[in-house]
């Protein structure tokens, strides 16, 4: 089965995930639909929508009914807590975060209209868009079923919100990627977004998952299967 399409996206320059991490992506949701895991796909932050987009075409490709829930704000990062304590400025060289001190309240800010012009570009279905701070949206607006998630709250309170939430709803042997998750016993070194480590470490803590890394290039991605 062709995943072709993953390498027009990048070659429009327009996903701030790089090949590995949507080819794990695309890998890792092809599991979950050869296995008929039951329930829907949902991802908690989706920007501008590329990699939403990549999980739509991979439902396509395989003739899934699935549906696509997509959460954000559009209004950018919430604020930072004591949690997500960044290592200093430039230690992370090569990734999006190298200027850390930048990655605040308000990044990653845009819009409804940019992500639905993307799927249009990309001819490519809508998913179910809810706008809004997963703490309001994800409580009353996900699927009663999940057998796919991405998360990409780069936060420590978006990402423990996310699993709070997501995790009673995923079906056995669903699978959840976590984006930006560093291991610094792995990588070797920190990234800027500690807190979603934090917040893994916390949640998991008396769970029976294990959170295994991921292979992605200069980026941060980890993944966990639902027992």
């Amino acid at each position: 089965m062709s995943n072709y399409f993953i390498k027009e996206i990048h070659e429009k320059n327009r996903s701030m995930m790089n090949m590995e991490g949507s080819l794990n992506l695309y890998h890792l949701l092809s599991r979950v639909l050869y296995q008929d895991i039951p329930g829907d796909v949902v991802e908690t932050g989706c920007y501008r929508g590329l990699t939403a987009i990549i999980l739509q075409k991979t439902l396509d490709k395989h003739k899934s009914v699935k549906s696509l829930h997509v959460y954000d704000s559009f209004e950018g990062l919430p604020e930072k807590t004591s949690m997500d304590s960044f290592p200093p400025s430039g230690s992370i060289k090569g990734s999006v975060y190298q200027d850390n001190k930048r990655v605040g309240k308000g990044w990653f800010q845009t819009s409804e209209e940019s992500l639905r012009t993307n799927f249009k570009d990309f001819s490519t279905k809508l998913p179910s868009i809810h706008k809004g701070w997963f703490k309001d949206t994800l409580p009353k607006d996900l699927p009663d079923y999940i057998s796919f998630a991405h998360l990409d709250g780069d936060f420590y309170e978006s990402t423990i919100i996310s699993l709070e939430n997501i995790y009673p709803k995923m079906s056995s042997g669903a699978i959840a990627v976590i984006d930006d998750y560093c291991d610094i016993d792995i990588h070797g070194k920190p990234n800027s977004l500690p807190g979603v480590k934090k917040a893994c470490d916390a949640f998991f803590s008396e769970k029976p998952e294990k959170i295994e890394v991921l292979a992605a290039g200069i980026q941060y991605q980890a993944y966990f299967i639902k027992k």
